[in-house]
């Protein structure tokens, strides 16, 4: 069934483009985009501001009578945006923005910029908007391609003046990893998570239905559990005791 899915799409895909090796071409061509840049993360009350720069590449005016549709994960400040724009939270990170009366057609090769506030930061490609797409009067869909714009000033790289924790780019990674030892077998723990102490003997230990586990208040929901999965392999219910075992030594 799902090989004559993708089949079917394929083929129809094809039936819309000169051939099945343009359809990179035809699905990369887009007659709008969408630029977006951090414009600061420095605002008070943990927000921060962006801008969505359109630019119409059809050659087509863009009028005014459009919906842009795209998902963004911040909770943005619809009374932040500019006049000429609305913006509108639909559901999840699924929002809106339909032009106003103040808009003006937007010519060929033209280009329009508004800002706007969210809560939170934006440091990284992923806090980026995604899945543009406008709907015009009659039910025209369109794709949207959407660009971020690089991260380069500090006010884009730190979620706020104080901000000390880095961005983990792949060269910050690299080289908090290059600092990075390896432990020796003797530091390596045998148990996990790892018990308070680990005090290792000779011979043996045999978990019986005698056995009691113990535990720190905190972790007595985890010695509950660890109790109920060991007492069904055991047919038996082991005791948990709040407190640190005491260990007899011969």
């Amino acid at each position: 069934m799902n090989l004559l899915y993708v089949s079917s799409i394929t083929i129809l895909i094809c039936l819309f483009v000169p051939s099945c090796k343009d359809i990179e071409n035809y699905l990369d061509s887009y007659d709008y985009l969408l630029h977006w840049e951090v414009e600061s993360n420095y605002l008070d009350q943990n927000r921060f501001r962006s801008q969505l720069k359109l630019v119409n590449a059809s050659g087509e005016v863009l009028e005014k009578d459009w919906t842009l549709y795209f998902n963004f994960q911040r909770l943005v400040d619809a009374a932040s945006v500019p006049p000429h724009v609305g913006i509108a939270h639909i559901n999840g990170d699924f929002y809106k923005i339909n032009p106003t009366e103040e808009f003006k057609p937007l010519l060929p090769g033209e280009e329009v910029q508004f800002s706007f506030e969210a809560s939170g930061s934006a440091v990284k490609q992923i806090d980026a908007p995604g899945g543009a797409y406008f709907e015009f009067a009659g039910g025209r869909i369109v794709p949207v391609k959407v660009i971020v714009e690089a991260f380069a000033r500090a006010e884009q790289l730190n979620r706020h003046p104080d901000d000390a924790v880095p961005v983990p780019t792949p060269s910050v990674v690299y080289e908090q990893n290059s600092r990075l030892t390896k432990l020796a077998p003797d530091k390596i723990g045998k148990i996990a998570p790892s018990p308070v102490g680990i005090e290792e003997g000779e011979g043996s230990f045999t978990i019986t239905g005698e056995t009691s586990i113990y535990y720190q208040k905190a972790l007595e929901r985890e010695a509950r559990f660890l109790s109920t999965a060991l007492g069904r392999h055991l047919d038996a219910h082991l005791q948990i005791i709040e407190g640190k075992a005491s260990v007899e030594k011969d």
